[in-house]
């Protein structure tokens, strides 16, 4: 539920019309050097070479179309592709790098495209997002209209709130110390029906494996397949530190519940 209102909060974004340039300097200039040293763009791999001016790539940004023929969206996802190496190989120049960034709140998720120096920058500057390495999720992702934003860029982005959580947390006890574990376990403190949750959380923050303490002492176990949402849980946040358990602890209590299908 926390998760979902937040996403309310963020706003429950689908793919929008048409493709935005982040307008971040450091992608910018990768384009304008392409265009200064190479003066030539391929706008699709049918198609004759074609010539893009610098005014022609201002004119993407605003959303016409180039100034010296194709399509805004085809050639800047062919020159994207064109020169994806090079943007790695000039990584120790600028300093910046394109990560499909991803908050998971259960039903659904929010995505962007967030250039930083590094992934791991991403995680300490926003709460509640992972960067999506898969190379078949980011290759889909290729394919969407998602938004791009510099992890830098000013409020308000994107991330703003992300951020400004992030901030909050820092510098509290227990920030922080839960990560990089292979195993983490929690006990959730008594809900409002005097139910207790046990849980065994992988090195990404997601559920492996639940115990559910009813009221009456019974208890139930459930996994992975049985869950039809498992978002993450930011293992950076401070609060999970006062609830952790130790994993003998936990092992005790899966071992005596019942499973779901039970009864």
């Amino acid at each position: 539920m926390v998760r979902a209102r937040r996403a309310r909060r963020l706003g429950r974004r689908g793919p929008r019309q048409g493709r935005r340039c982040c307008g971040c300097p450091v992608a910018l200039s990768l384009l304008m050097d392409l265009v200064l040293s190479c003066g030539v763009a391929r706008s699709d791999e049918n198609t004759q070479v074609g010539v893009f001016s610098a005014a022609g790539f201002c004119g993407i940004r605003g959303g016409c179309e180039p100034s010296h023929g194709g399509t805004a969206r085809t050639s800047v996802e062919q020159i994207s592709r064109d020169v994806g190496s090079r943007v790695v190989n000039q990584q120790g120049e600028v300093g910046r790098t394109r990560y499909l960034v991803l908050h998971d709140y259960g039903m659904g998720g929010l995505r962007w495209w967030v250039w930083a120096g590094s992934a791991e920058e991403i995680i300490g500057a926003c709460a509640e997002v992972e960067v999506v390495s898969d190379p078949d999720a980011v290759s889909r992702a290729e394919t969407w209209t998602l938004e791009e934003v510099c992890l830098d860029d000013p409020d308000p982005n994107p991330l703003s709130s992300l951020r400004a959580q992030r901030d909050a947390q820092r510098g509290q006890p227990g920030f922080g110390a839960l990560v990089g574990r292979e195993r983490v376990c929690l006990r959730w403190p008594e809900g409002d029906e005097g139910e207790v949750f046990l849980m065994e959380l992988g090195p990404d923050g997601r559920r492996l494996r639940q115990v559910e303490i009813g009221p009456d002492g019974g208890s139930v176990r459930t996994g992975i397949e049985d869950w039809p949402f498992n978002p993450p849980f930011d293992l950076h946040d401070p609060q999970y530190a006062s609830m952790e358990i130790g994993s003998g602890d936990f092992q005790e209590a899966w071992q005596r519940a019942r499973h779901e299908s039970e009864g």
